[in-house]
């Protein structure tokens, strides 16, 4: 059964103010027991240690752009990182610091950088990219609540119609879980990056699996296939 259509608009945010309720969503998104692995053990610190990640960020970093879901009633139930690189890069645009104390830096790092090289690569190859750069969505997350109920497609919308209006080739990094929903919005994969979870010292029990995969998704100007 399809959930009821719920009333939220979508807008930029454009105050500091906004990230710790958008931390929340975004923490609240993101859950599962390789998180701890990951970020540490989740407590009240984890979403205003996002929070002032994503803070920095918004100062410092000029291609990055977030927005955010609203109900009327002012609550975000989603959010949206994006990045508009307007050169080829390479482009680094995770933060380094800023987590908790029992958090993984060695394997946040070794992740990111190994995400960041595998789009550095490819995108930084392709002649529209050095051209017009290319839009990189970074991070999406809806509040389990709101799931299922068109927030993430709308959030997605705007940088995918600012995209096709600036042609502009787009990357997107997902799930397996997740890489249908894009395969359908015009993106294929491309790379893929496995954490060896015995490795970092996850215990791996009985049926579960080894790996945990995040798939790195390429879309061509205006959904196009593209080489």
């Amino acid at each position: 059964m399809a959930a009821p259509p719920i009333d939220f608009t979508i807008a930029r945010i454009t105050s500091e103010d906004d990230f710790l309720p958008l931390a929340i969503v975004e923490v609240a998104a993101f859950v599962g027991p390789q998180e701890t692995l990951f970020f540490g053990v989740p407590g009240p610190h984890t979403a205003p240690l996002a929070a002032s990640r994503h803070t920095a960020l918004f100062h410092t970093d000029p291609s990055a752009i977030y927005y955010k879901a609203t109900l009327s009633t002012g609550q975000i139930i989603g959010m949206a990182k994006w990045n508009l690189f307007k050169t080829a890069g390479p482009h680094f645009p995770w933060p380094t610091s800023g987590f908790a104390p029992d958090a993984n830096v060695e394997l946040l790092n070794w992740f990111f950088g190994s995400l960041d090289e595998k789009r550095n690569a490819f995108m930084d190859a392709r002649e529209g990219v050095k051209e017009k750069g290319y839009l990189y969505m970074a991070i999406l997350g809806v509040h389990p609540g709101f799931q299922r109920m068109g927030v993430g497609k709308r959030l997605l919308e705007w940088g995918l119609e600012m995209a096709d209006r600036e042609g502009l080739e787009c990357w997107i990094e997902a799930s397996p879980a997740g890489k249908g929903l894009y395969e359908k919005l015009g993106w294929r994969e491309v790379a893929y990056t496995d954490v060896e979870l015995r490795r970092w010292g996850w215990e791996v029990k009985e049926g579960e699996e080894e790996f945990s995969r995040t798939v790195s998704m390429f879309r061509g100007v205006r959904g196009k296939t593209a080489g």
